[in-house]
């Protein structure tokens, strides 16, 4: 997406570049996140990349819609300092 601004990536394999800035981003590793090139037969001898994943089935979610207004507004300050925090690490 950036490619036209920022110049081609010198990562060759398009999955492996997003496992890259995820891992940048990211406070703590995730031993389940990878990539791969396949050579698909949809007709047009493309190699195609991906990433891939494995999610957790532990995952939990904050309850906001029974948050009260406060508290709303505490953990939008906790995700704006996460995502701040994620993006001062990838430069």
């Amino acid at each position: 997406m950036l490619e036209p601004f920022a110049g081609r990536s010198r990562v060759r394999n398009e999955g492996r570049r997003v496992v890259r800035g995820q891992r940048l981003m990211q406070a703590a590793g995730d031993v389940l996140l990878g990539w791969l090139r396949v050579e698909q037969d949809m007709g047009d001898g493309r190699r195609r990349d991906y990433y891939v994943r494995q999610l957790w089935d532990a995952k939990a979610s904050a309850p906001v819609e029974l948050m009260s207004s406060s508290q709303l507004a505490a953990y939008a300050e906790i995700c704006g300092r996460t995502l701040a925090r994620a993006h001062a690490r990838s430069g």
